[in-house]
């Protein structure tokens, strides 16, 4: 009986195993090691996407930053255009220059319509 079961081992040996086995592993062990590696393959990937997503956030986030910053900075020139347009709108008003045919609020209506 022993002799009839090791044929059967081996005929499913040679079915079922792996041609080319690393290290002299049994069946069990390649197909243990197998899982393993395609484990390690799947944690890598998960770790490369986990990352991907993770840097593409951290861009996003930065450049969100930025641009609140260049909103606040334009908030401040902006101001501050305003104010020197008023000054100079004063100045001009208080010249005592009449611009070539026009009158000077007229001038200053063409000019601020642009």
């Amino acid at each position: 009986m022993t002799s009839l079961n090791n044929i059967i081992d081996a005929i499913g040996d040679t079915i079922f195993s792996p041609t080319v086995t690393t290290n002299n592993r049994n069946r069990l062990e390649q197909v243990l090691y197998d899982k393993e590696k395609e484990k390690e393959k799947f944690e890598d990937t998960l770790s490369n996407e986990l990352k991907k997503y993770s840097d593409n956030y951290n861009l996003k986030r930065k450049t969100l930053k930025q641009a609140l910053v260049n909103r606040k900075v334009l908030k401040i020139k902006t101001d501050e255009n305003t104010k020197l347009i008023d000054t100079l709108v004063n100045e001009i008003k208080s010249l005592n220059y009449k611009p070539n045919e026009n009158d000077v609020e007229d001038e200053l209506i063409l000019l601020l319509d642009i």
